[in-house]
């Protein structure tokens, strides 16, 4: 068995997006139903017994225990696709990164899509829930200077899901350095960075857990599958074949009952998953499915910045009810937060994208 991401399109890194995105907002709205939690910033061999004992107790509940527990990796795939997707661009283009250039259309992007966030966070806790204005205000600072990521208590405050924007913030101000490197060293290059990242992942994370710094909230912690994305998207010869699958099956399972190995289950989940979705890749052009994750993929960043505002309205109808109920109510919030943000990106093209465009260039 063996696929080659080299030479895949940009509609089949648009499926990658449209299937992490709906990992993450399964997973953003069904954690909060159930007591199991996820290993996302740090292990707990607890959560992993709880997810094994209530599809025990009860096997319905698998659905809602899986994405749980496995939902949050989606968020791997968007750290994976943005190093592919730029490394391709610039290859195509045969030109230097402008570091300038570079980080200010990036972080015009970031920032546009969070002062929306924004502001459907202000229609619905301000407007609608008559929450206070002025701690609004505070959070929507913190937000907008990216610093809840530097502690484990701030990191999912407010708004949990958008802890990413200033991780992929920070993975954008080092990709051109990266970037060239691995160009220059070639296979080389990669292999050399992946190790070093794992050893300051080794020596820093006792260092970061004692000043509350969550390392796996910020770019060091997701290094590895950025530069994994930069190589796939760099040589033909990188395949997913059996000589890498089976160890990294072989390290996902091990970072999940061990805390030694837990640093080594974002880059092996990342290849699992990449393996996983490829067969969605050959399914012909008119096929429902491929064109409902196509559709979602192309408003993944919209899906990104409204679900978890969203949630304060939809949660509210899973309180105390049956499974059933909130399998129910979970569909429809995937439902309705893709068509608020189609909405939301119709107006965003129109408005705000030609102004960054013109701004960025």
């Amino acid at each position: 068995m063996t696929k080659n991401f080299f030479y895949i399109d940009k509609n089949q890194i648009t499926v990658v997006k449209g299937i992490a995105i709906i990992m993450i907002v399964l997973h953003n709205f069904l954690h909060w139903t159930n007591s199991i939690g996820e290993n996302e910033l740090e292990y707990n061999v607890t959560r992993l017994n709880s997810l094994y004992e209530s599809i025990l107790s009860n096997p319905a509940f698998i659905l809602s225990g899986l994405f749980t527990y496995f939902g949050h990796f989606g968020v791997q795939l968007f750290v994976f696709v943005s190093a592919y997707g730029l490394t391709k661009k610039y290859l195509k283009a045969n030109e230097n990164i402008h570091y300038k250039e570079f980080i200010l259309s990036r972080f015009l992007k970031i920032y546009s899509l969070v002062l929306v966030g924004l502001s459907v966070m202000f229609c619905v806790d301000v407007l609608y829930k008559q929450s206070d204005f002025l701690l609004f205000l505070k959070n929507a600072l913190n937000v907008l200077l990216m610093i809840n990521n530097f502690s484990y208590s701030k990191i999912f405050s407010y708004i949990g899901p958008w802890w990413f924007f200033s991780l992929i913030l920070q993975l954008y101000l080092i990709f051109p350095f990266i970037y060239r490197y691995i160009q220059d060293k070639r296979e080389k290059g990669f292999y050399i960075l992946l190790a070093v990242s794992y050893l300051f992942i080794y020596v820093l994370f006792p260092v970061a857990e004692k000043f509350n710094v969550p390392l796996f909230g910020n770019f060091l912690g997701h290094l590895p599958e950025f530069l994994f994305g930069i190589a796939l998207a760099s040589f033909p010869k990188f395949e997913l074949n059996v000589k890498i699958l089976l160890p990294a099956l072989f390290f996902f399972i091990l970072s999940n009952i061990s805390a030694y190995a837990f640093p080594f289950s974002f880059l092996s989940v990342t290849i699992l998953l990449l393996a996983l979705i490829s067969p969605v890749f050959r399914l012909p052009q008119q096929n429902i499915l491929l064109r409902f994750l196509l559709f979602t993929g192309k408003i993944s960043m919209f899906l990104f910045v409204i679900n978890g505002p969203l949630r304060f309205l939809t949660l509210d109808f899973v309180e105390d009810k049956s499974l059933l109920v909130i399998y129910i109510v979970a569909l429809l919030h995937l439902l309705i937060a893709i068509g608020i943000s189609y909405l939301i990106s119709l107006i965003y093209d129109r408005t705000l994208l030609p102004l960054i465009q013109k701004v960025a260039t």
